[in-house]
């Protein structure tokens, strides 16, 4: 009872993986270009995995700009709301710790993009 409940949760599992309505070898056609200009993803008979793989590589860099752009936008308002605080104690407080965790995810960033150099050094290429 107990392998046949696995065995069936293990198959829900790898259908989310598998394309609806596609047959490997047909290119997948996107709803929106990237900002690169890809307007399809070139499926060449991939499994699925390899599809996403190769949609993540076109779109990782719009994700990662993207987070560095919210992460120096949160830096900057924590250095305006520790200029305007004056003597208040409590807002300086709350502008040093905004612009420090500000600068943890610019830091995070930067080890997750050696992290991944380190591993495959093509993958920003």
């Amino acid at each position: 009872m107990i392998l046949r409940f696995s065995l069936r949760l293990v198959a829900a599992a790898l259908s989310l993986f598998l394309p609806s309505g596609l047959a490997y070898g047909q290119d997948i056609r996107l709803l929106e270009c990237l900002s690169n200009g890809v307007c399809t993803i070139q499926t060449g008979g991939q499994r699925p995995l390899g599809v996403f793989q190769t949609y993540f590589n076109n779109v990782y860099p719009l994700i990662l700009g993207s987070a560095a752009g919210i992460a120096l936008l949160w830096a900057l308002v924590g250095g305006i709301e520790i200029m305007v605080a004056g003597e208040n104690a409590s807002k300086r407080t709350e502008g040093v710790n905004r612009l420090m965790h500000a600068l943890t995810g610019l830091v995070m960033l930067l080890f997750a993009a050696v992290i991944m150099n380190f591993i495959n050094p093509t993958f920003y290429r």
